[in-house]
């Protein structure tokens, strides 16, 4: 399922002339990885609540499969959640149902689907908890889990399109591993379309197909991660970073003229330095 996003523009308070979001365009294809990063305040948010339908543009259009999203047009909002599911960066701190169970079943009724409690503890399973949780008050939860949970309340919905907002924000190494693994697994395994938001750069640079970088409410850059992340001269210049595996690859081609090639993990850069130092 695609997003494609024409000429989109953005007040908060038009009388303000300031834009929150200047003339984005964009186009998300299906089953695809896109991470959208960029300094605080640079509109990352903005642009997932306007996809979500949280808020409407001011000018332009947003297209979520046969959904369009527009200042003039009025959406089926349930017919959109149903489609692309939203992990707001303090959805953690939203929770109010009194157990686990009550929390996963929520939307579920909302939108009137059918609660499966098999799917609803497969998912459970999926995100790195179990069954013992079911019955646990949310808010007794450490910040880690309450965080596993709003993951586990979207994915429990079966959209085709999730965007996670700051995902990595309270959760510790081994916990970021095992959300890198479970965004994989969403992706090969089950179809999706999926949407970062982080400036967590590395997070990105692992996951991501496509990056988005933005500043200032506009794209500064977009397209293939790898000839993103290539352009040092341009991020450096916006005070951005640029991931680490990158940047050693580049440092190597630039000082001993040797060209390793890009990628993904630390380990997998280990890997063809080590075929080199043999």
């Amino acid at each position: 399922m695609e997003v494609k996003v024409n000429n989109l523009n953005f007040y908060y308070n038009k009388k303000s002339g300031i834009k929150i979001l200047d003339s984005i365009n964009f186009k998300i294809p299906n089953n695809t990885i896109v991470g959208i990063t960029g300094k605080s305040g640079s509109g990352k948010t903005t642009l997932a609540e306007l996809m979500c339908g949280i808020n409407i543009p001011s000018s332009g259009k947003i297209t979520v499969d046969d959904i369009f999203i527009n200042k003039k047009n009025i959406f089926d909002e349930r017919k959109l959640k149903n489609k692309i599911g939203y992990i707001a960066q303090n959805s953690e701190n939203q929770i109010f149902n009194k157990t686990v169970k009550d929390e996963l079943t929520y939307a579920l009724k909302f939108l009137g689907k059918i609660i499966d409690d098999a799917k609803i503890l497969e998912v459970l399973n999926f995100i790195g908890l179990n069954e013992s949780y079911l019955n646990k008050n949310p808010l007794l939860l450490s910040t880690g889990e309450r965080k596993k949970l709003s993951i586990a309340a979207t994915l429990v919905l079966d959209t085709d399109i999730i965007i996670f907002d700051d995902p990595t924000r309270g959760l510790d190494a081994k916990s970021v591993k095992n959300l890198k693994r479970l965004i994989k697994n969403l992706k090969s395994n089950f179809r999706k379309t999926i949407i970062i938001i982080s400036r967590d750069v590395e997070f990105i640079h692992a996951l991501s197909d496509e990056v988005i970088i933005m500043d200032k409410g506009k794209i500064l850059i977009w397209g293939n991660k790898y000839e993103v992340f290539k352009t040092t001269d341009v991020l450096k210049n916006y005070g951005l970073p640029i991931p680490k595996t990158m940047e050693f690859s580049s440092i190597v081609l630039d000082k001993k003229n040797i060209k390793i090639g890009y990628r993904d993990e630390i380990n997998d850069l280990l890997k063809d330095i080590y075929r080199y130092v043999r």
